[in-house]
């Protein structure tokens, strides 16, 4: 979500859409919120928990389906974020919006790929 705000302050908004986005922003942060504290109880006592304890396994299964479903909403709804804010944007905006999408993924990949050739290098991995 920070990405995405850092995305739209960089698209000089108009004072109305200001308000906008501070308004899904008022929608969404709770939702997100909720999302992250969802679960944490559970995650918290896996973590305390030793391997060989009494109910690891069933504690282990009940944190990762959890934490697939976590994943799933969270992206259901930055999507759904990000479209309502896309809608606010002028074409203008919307085309540069996609632009920064495009060059915030070629990063990341760039940046996967480097992680890649280091964990290689350590491994001694022949090219």
């Amino acid at each position: 979500m920070q990405r995405f705000r850092e995305r739209m302050d960089k698209l000089a908004l108009s004072d109305a859409q200001k308000q906008d986005m501070a308004s899904l922003m008022r929608i969404y942060q709770p939702r997100f919120k909720a999302l992250r504290e969802r679960g944490a109880a559970d995650r918290e006592a896996l973590f305390a928990a030793a391997p060989d304890a009494t109910g690891y396994a069933a504690l282990t299964d009940a944190v990762s389906i959890e934490a697939g479903r976590t994943a799933a909403e969270v992206v259901v709804l930055m999507a759904e974020l990000q479209a309502n804010a896309y809608a606010l944007l002028t074409p203008d905006q919307q085309a540069e919006y996609r632009a920064m999408k495009v060059k915030a993924w070629e990063k990341a990949q760039e940046k996967a790929r480097q992680r890649k050739e280091q964990m290689s290098e350590k491994r001694g991995d022949k090219p």
